[in-house]
């Protein structure tokens, strides 16, 4: 809500994004996501990835999972 403009910005994470971050990007307007594909049976209440892969899809998040750490 304040500094930096992030509406149609591209993101790089390391990472794939727990389902709360996946909200806050959509908050964020954020156009695009270069991640690390997650470990989708990775089993943990704050990391429901395949949740948070739905949360961004249905915000219009375009995804770019690289199977290699960035």
């Amino acid at each position: 809500a304040r500094g930096i403009k992030t509406a149609g910005a591209t993101l790089i994470l390391n990472w794939f994004p727990c389902v709360t971050c996946a909200w806050a990007l959509r908050r964020a307007q954020i156009a695009k996501l270069i991640c690390r594909l997650p470990d989708y049976n990775y089993k943990h209440s704050t990391y429901d990835f395949p949740a948070a892969h739905v949360v961004m899809e249905q915000g219009g998040i375009e995804l770019e999972l690289l199977e290699d750490p960035i």
